[in-house]
Order: structure tokens, then C-alpha cells, then sequence
């Protein structure tokens, strides 16, 4: 089993990877077509990325007070 701290850095690295061995071992074409796939797949991950930066930076919504205060 591969803990999440792994996967999060392979998220990044897995498609510079491809493209690179792809590109300069095998050398492959570079269409404009798989141009615009790997732009793609970066914004996704940048999309990924804010998110998760910007829920991390969020409080949370119900904190113990909130947590107590509704017990009662």
C-alpha cells in the first residue's frame, strides 16, 4: 500500500515522465494535438492544486465550539 504523501509528488511527476521518455527516448511525434493534452492534464493538476491549498487555508465550518454549543 502506497501512503498518500507518496501519490500526491507522483501526481506531478508521472506526466513530465511520460512526455520526456516519450518525447526524447522513443522519440515520438509531438502533435499539437498531444501539446494540448499535456497542457490539459496541468491544468487539471494546477486546478487540483488550489483547491487543495485553498481548503486547507479554509477554518473549519463547524470547530468543537460549535460542536459543544449544539450538544446542549
Amino acid at each position: 500500500m502506497v501512503p498518500f504523501t507518496v501519490l500526491g509528488p507522483l501526481n506531478y511527476l508521472v506526466p513530465i515522465i511520460n512526455f520526456l521518455l516519450g518525447w526524447l527516448v522513443y522519440d515520438e511525434s509531438l502533435p499539437a494535438d498531444r501539446v494540448v493534452g499535456f497542457a490539459l492534464v496541468w491544468c487539471a493538476l494546477a486546478a487540483v492544486t488550489l483547491d487543495t491549498v485553498r481548503s486547507s487555508r479554509e477554518p473549519a465550518r463547524y470547530g468543537r465550539d460549535d460542536a459543544v454549543a449544539g450538544a446542549r
